[in-house]
């Protein structure tokens, strides 16, 4: 509702009947404390429960991935061989001995190539 039709509601004295029904509804919405509050909040409620439906399914595949990432047998193993695969490589330098790795260096794993430029390291542990 425009601010001119705003004020015009507020300064209007006569006989509510002889208004519309959107003009009585508006009318007595002025009457309300922190009416525009009250309406941002439901519209919000609204959105948000929109925007729930729509991100539940992809909420859920996230859940469920952590599910199977935690309950993965071979992933540990992976992760063992990936650490003595790369102290093996690394054996004569600083990093040969190395108990662990972090996950966001695993994007390394493709950088290393085989005999063959076409084959990474990604590809010897996916065989």
């Amino acid at each position: 509702m425009q601010l001119l039709q705003i004020e015009i509601l507020r300064g209007f004295s006569g006989d509510e009947s002889q208004l519309g029904i959107a003009e009585q509804f508006f009318l007595n919405l002025l009457t309300v404390s922190d009416y525009r509050l009250i309406l941002d909040c439901m519209i919000l409620k609204e959105e948000l429960d929109i925007a729930f439906e729509t991100l539940l399914p992809h909420i859920d595949t996230v859940i469920n991935s952590c599910i199977e990432i935690k309950e993965s047998k071979a992933l540990p193993k992976i992760f063992c061989m990936l650490v003595q695969i790369g102290n093996f490589l690394n054996a004569n330098a600083t990093f040969g001995n190395a108990a662990g790795f972090k996950l966001n260096s695993l994007w390394r794993i493709l950088d290393v190539k085989g005999t063959q430029k076409s084959i990474t390291l990604l590809h010897f542990i996916a065989m």
